[in-house]
């Protein structure tokens, strides 16, 4: 049986990342490789309110890499705020936590 919970969260901008386009490609040992689009990826950290604070910063957070558009990537600095949406989910024996990230806002002011 899984679990599946949406969490909305504020979190800290650390990084930034563009990956190119690429056509589809066959390689050296005949693997077909498909064709991908552009991407811009942002990560944030983030954590319920109730696991920050000023002297430690962010307790129990949790890392995702959120798909932004062109426009929100040229503003993302790092350490900057931003408010997040994801789903997370556990599933099998072990419990492994899935994180399938939902949406993406900057907080121009804090």
């Amino acid at each position: 049986m899984a679990f599946v919970k949406p969490i909305k969260e504020q979190g800290i901008i650390i990084s930034k990342t563009h990956i190119d386009a690429k056509p589809a490609r066959i390689d050296y040992s005949g693997k077909e490789w498909p064709a991908s689009e552009e991407k811009f990826l942002v990560e944030v950290i983030s954590c319920d309110e109730d696991d920050f604070n000023k002297e430690n910063g962010i307790l129990n957070g949790t890392r995702v890499n959120y798909p932004v558009d062109k426009a929100t990537f040229d503003k993302v600095r790092f350490g900057m705020w931003a408010k997040v949406k994801f789903e997370a989910s556990q599933y099998g024996k072990e419990k492994d936590l899935n994180i399938k990230p939902l949406a993406f806002a900057l907080i121009e002011n804090k």
